[in-house]
């Protein structure tokens, strides 16, 4: 199993500083969020063979966007969050960020495939509606482009949110980092409602992996590099097979 990069640890001062944002848009993120999962589960159930998936991979994008646009609107201190989770622009890191990456994307793969056997001799075995993820997945060229587009938006909005925004903001007011780490796991997961309890055991297993490795490595850049290229690939592969 590939190594998780080893960089310093946040010291306890991180724990110390105020909150992020006020609790009032917290919660309210956090219930657009539910309400997101909801939706997608619900839709998922709808017939929309008619909507092309070019218009639904362009909507995705612009929901992220909107998505992301709100969480940094309710934060304090929009500058040092975002030197927080991202650090200075430094282009002789490039390389390294781009081997952490692969490096937890790597480790992702590995921790699916123990999930997915721990799991085979429950109940929830067989309840990953691959159906529905294989429908949403890219087929020609073109597709593949705007799918792409996709994985990275959702590899950077996704991270910027949730591993960002609300496990710090949880980690300053529960003073728990695991804790933290955990309960935004699960939110993580439970906004891929629709893909049936299996599939959020699996997105919430690698929510726990990106959380730690960001933690770990003080910053995002490498957890969002290897959520974009588990998207990415699974649309690649998909497309590949056809």
């Amino acid at each position: 199993m590939p190594a998780i990069p080893n960089e310093p640890v946040p010291d306890q001062a991180t724990l110390q500083r105020p909150a992020l944002a006020p609790w009032q848009h917290t919660i309210f993120l956090v219930g657009v969020l539910v309400l997101w999962a909801l939706y997608g589960g619900l839709r998922s159930r709808l017939s929309t063979d008619a909507i092309p998936l070019v218009v639904r991979y362009i909507s995705s994008v612009v929901m992220q966007s909107l998505l992301v646009g709100s969480t940094i609107a309710g934060i304090y201190s929009r500058r040092n969050f975002f030197v927080t989770v991202l650090g200075r622009p430094n282009a002789r890191r490039l390389i390294k960020d781009l081997l952490q990456g692969i490096g937890i994307f790597l480790t992702g793969l590995v921790v699916l495939a123990c999930v997915r056997f721990a799991l085979k001799p429950t109940v929830l075995h067989g309840t990953y509606r691959r159906d529905v993820v294989q429908h949403l997945l890219p087929q020609s060229g073109l597709e593949l482009a705007f799918w792409i587009a996709v994985g990275i938006a959702a590899g950077t909005g996704e991270e910027l949110v949730f591993r960002g925004y609300l496990q710090m903001q949880i980690t300053k007011w529960l003073g728990n980092v695991p804790a933290a780490i955990l309960l935004c796991a699960l939110l993580f997961g439970c906004m891929h409602f629709y893909q049936g309890a299996e599939g959020i055991i699996l997105t919430s297993s690698l929510g726990v992996l990106y959380g730690a490795c960001a933690w770990r490595m003080g910053h995002l850049r490498g957890v969002m590099i290897a959520h974009s290229l588990e998207d990415i690939t699974a649309g690649l592969v998909n497309y590949l097979r056809h």
